[in-house]
């Protein structure tokens, strides 16, 4: 009878609140923020008290709750029970009813879209699988598409056959250097401009979207600036074209003239980014449209070519997407073509006639014509003229430097000195270097030569200063040329700078922490921690810490750490909370170790973790382990904390690991060459075709 009252009550609220929002299109994502706070206000204590009644009846699995929903014809009613339910019990059966609702379109367009994409969301957060498997969730995208499809004027996206050089990329949301996926779509851009096309960059606001009724749901963070400017440096001067949805008018009037947007620039083909977008699907009208996963899950998407991360993928997973005309790109192609060593090998000196006996050292950068001064060249003569076993590799990076013009009235620098016009990567090129110079100027100039143990003589007032360190750094000019000498001079002195570049980047203080410098300490990072740690995973963090007395535990991130902690009293005593620490990647140099818990996510603190010789352990289901290769994941629970363990107690296999970090580090940045992707490109084309 209780129940009954509940559910009297919340029916005549949702019937009066509910219908102006679930039957038309509201025409701002403010009035869809401020309803859904009305809505959750004036049903928040009814909620709480019926889901209390079912849980006291025993409703463990929550079919009795279902089965009384079904008795309304009200999808408000049942949105706002099924989510708040959700949120308190976190079983997926009511989500599922839910996505049921959807099929049956008994929201409007927008709220269809915006509530799956709250609860793909969910699961993916909760670390759950949907039980409705890929071929469902592909209808309700597909019925949802169908609908937008529905309110265009499809006569206008006429087909062309002469298509340009432009691609435009698609992505939900951009964000800072800090966001995995933000980081991966501008490399995409950038190795798109690299080999020779005109790129577009739309960022469509869809990855999240407050939806009435939806309680538990998010709002997506996007940069607010990014909608006021149409151009988007990627650095190195390369600029491209971006267009950011206006978030606080995103509806389906912005959705329409974002297609038009795309239409405009008559794309050879659109690159999505992410799983399937409403914006990017549609434009299969004209164009090709490919989809590249940020997880390991097959993107559910409409558009022709889906670029998967995984090698392989089901066979009959494989044969579905087929079924419906898609092409399936794994990622075993990609990285086949990416990683091709026509363009990742090293060079040799005797490519460029170089003697083996000289010291070579390195001169880099993209306007040597300016940066070399004629007072630093007078001192560099002057320098080779007492130093004669020296020889400079200049390495012109973009071809603008004029190398006989420039050394025309410094004949000693000319006469021992070679150019160099860079093909391929610059990492392959200074590794046949003895050192790399960097003359006085404020750019980057060559970090990278440190990742092939190529030591680094700088000044410290420029930004390759910042990148290196201080043991690269000189403080005066006859510090500069000194230690030039030294490692032209004395090997051991020489050997020791190797080393400083092995050793790179040097480790912070634990104490700086209130950490004890004689603690190993592993780092767990992320502000879902209070969710993601389940009891079974602490309690076997206690066992190990028992058995391993100076394992601390370094928890990085923005949640309820003395809540999460507090029924584990010896994790409470050997663990620091740091929160939310800005610069994670210097504050990782103090850890040993770096421990993903079991997620299907991760973000890129376990990459920056290994970019600090700081070894990861994590299972092999995330998009972690995707990141980082198969070097650092274990099979299962039990290898996982047997070599949390080995690393504590094994010296030897925990510098292995340390090595295998640099070697991480240094197929990073010795990664594919805009040629490759070219053949990258010409390949997904072919597939498309076929």
């Amino acid at each position: 009878m209780k129940v009954d009252l509940i559910y009297e009550r919340l029916e005549n609220i949702t019937n009066s609140n509910g219908e102006d929002i679930f039957s038309v299109e509201p025409k701002t994502v403010n009035c869809r923020v401020a309803f859904y706070k009305k809505l959750a206000r004036l049903t928040k204590r009814d909620l709480g008290l019926l889901i209390s009644e079912y849980n006291t009846a025993g409703d463990k699995d929550g079919k009795l709750l279902i089965k009384d929903l079904n008795k309304f014809d009200n999808p408000a009613l049942q949105l706002l029970v099924c989510s708040y339910a959700y949120k308190v019990n976190q079983l997926p059966i009511y989500l599922e009813f839910i996505i049921e609702l959807i099929k049956q379109e008994k929201y409007n367009l927008l709220s269809s879209h915006n509530i799956y994409k709250q609860i793909r969301s969910k699961f993916l957060l909760n670390g759950q699988s949907m039980s409705v498997v890929y071929k469902e969730r592909y209808y309700v995208w597909e019925s949802i598409c169908r609908r937008f499809l529905n309110e265009l004027d499809q006569s206008k996206y006429l087909a062309y056959t002469e298509k340009s050089n432009t691609v435009v990329v698609t992505v939900g949301q951009l964000l800072d250097h800090k966001h995995s996926p933000t980081q991966i779509t501008l490399q995409i851009c950038r190795d798109f401009v690299a080999s020779g096309k005109k790129v577009v960059l739309v960022v469509t606001g869809d990855v999240l979207i407050a939806e009435p009724g939806f309680i538990g749901g998010n709002q997506g963070n996007y940069r607010k600036e990014l909608e006021k400017i149409n151009a988007l440096n990627l650095g190195d001067n390369v600029i491209i074209t971006i267009y950011h949805a206006r978030t606080d008018l995103w509806g389906l009037e912005s959705l329409i003239y974002m297609v038009d947007y795309i239409y405009s620039f008559k794309p050879e083909f659109v690159y999505q980014m992410g799983d399937g977008s409403m914006v990017a699907d549609v434009c299969s009208l004209f164009t090709n449209v490919i989809t590249q996963t940020f997880s390991i899950e097959t993107p559910i998407t409409l558009g022709k070519g889906i670029v998967t991360l995984a090698d392989e993928i089901d066979k009959e997973e494989k044969e579905f997407f087929e079924k419906q005309g898609h092409k399936i790109i794994p990622g075993n192609i990609a990285t086949k073509i990416l990683n091709s060593k026509e363009h990742n090998s090293p060079k040799i000196r005797k490519d460029f006639g170089i003697s083996e006996d000289k010291f070579l050292v390195a001169i880099t950068g993209k306007d040597l014509n300016n940066e070399l001064s004629e007072d630093y060249l007078t001192k560099l003569q002057k320098f080779m003229s007492e130093n004669p076993k020296m020889h400079i590799a200049f390495i012109d990076l973009v071809g603008t430097f004029e190398y006989e013009k420039t050394l025309q009235n410094f004949s000693v620098i000319l006469e021992n000195s070679t150019f160099i016009m860079l093909e391929g990567k610059f990492i392959n090129t200074v590794s046949m270097c003895d050192l790399l110079l960097n003359p006085p100027r404020e750019g980057i100039g060559g970090a990278s030569a440190i990742y092939v143990n190529v030591p680094i003589v700088t000044f410290g007032n420029c930004q390759l200063a910042k990148n290196v360190g201080e043991d690269f750094i000189c403080a005066t000019e006859e510090e500069y040329f000194n230690t030039l000498k030294m490692c032209i001079d004395d090997k051991e002195f020489y050997q020791m700078k190797v080393q400083q570049c092995k050793n790179w980047p040097r480790k912070k203080p634990k104490k700086d922490f209130g950490i004890a410098e004689e603690k190993f300490v592993i780092a767990i990072v992320g502000n879902r921690l209070y969710a993601e740690l389940k009891p079974d995973y602490l309690n076997s963090l206690q066992q190990i810490i028992k058995r391993n007395p100076k394992m601390h535990i370094a928890f990085i991130g923005d949640f309820p750490y003395e809540a999460m902690v507090q029924n584990y009293p010896i994790i409470l005593e050997n663990s620091t909370y740091l929160g939310y620490q800005k610069e994670l990647k210097d504050t990782l140099k103090m850890c040993d170790l770096f421990l993903n818990p079991p997620r299907r996510g991760g973000g890129i603190g376990a990459v920056w973790a290994i970019e600090v010789n700081v070894p990861v352990v994590t299972l092999g289901n995330c998009d972690v382990a995707l990141n980082i290769g198969q070097d650092f994941v274990c099979k299962d629970d039990k290898e996982y904390f047997e070599v949390v363990t080995k690393y504590m107690e094994d010296e030897e296999f925990y510098q292995m690991k340390v090595e295998q970090c640099r070697q991480f580090r240094l197929a990073k940045i010795n990664s594919h060459h805009k040629d490759q992707f070219k053949v990258y490109i010409e390949q997904i084309q072919k597939i498309l075709e076929e």
